[in-house]
C-alpha cells in the first residue's frame, strides 16, 4: 500500500514538474512510463519484503521455568524486527 500511494504521488510530482519546466514543448510523461516507475518501486519493496522474511523468521524455542522446571514454548523474534517499520 506505502509503496503504491507514495510512489504514485512521486510519479504525479515529477509529470507536474516536466510540464512547466518544459513550457515550449508538448512532451510530457506518458502514462505507460509512470505505471512503469510505480510498478518499479512496488517490485523493489515487494522483494525487499520477501528477502526479510525468508532470512529473519520468527524461531520457536523450548525454555524452562527455573523454580519448576516446566518446560514451555518462547518465541523469539530477530532483532530486525524494526526495520520493518522503515521499510
Amino acid at each position: 500500500g506505502f509503496s503504491l500511494i507514495y510512489g504514485s504521488i512521486l510519479v504525479k510530482t515529477y509529470r507536474i514538474y516536466k510540464i512547466f519546466k518544459m513550457k515550449r514543448k508538448t512532451q510530457v510523461v506518458k502514462s505507460i512510463v509512470m505505471y512503469g516507475i510505480v510498478m518499479g518501486i512496488t517490485s523493489i519493496h515487494i522483494i525487499m519484503l520477501l528477502l526479510w522474511i525468508h532470512f529473519n523468521k520468527i524461531k520457536l524455542r523450548k525454555k524452562y521455568t527455573i523454580v519448576t522446571e516446566e518446560e514451555y514454548n518462547f518465541c523469539e523474534i530477530p532483532k530486525s524486527e524494526h526495520l520493518g517499520y522503515i521499510i
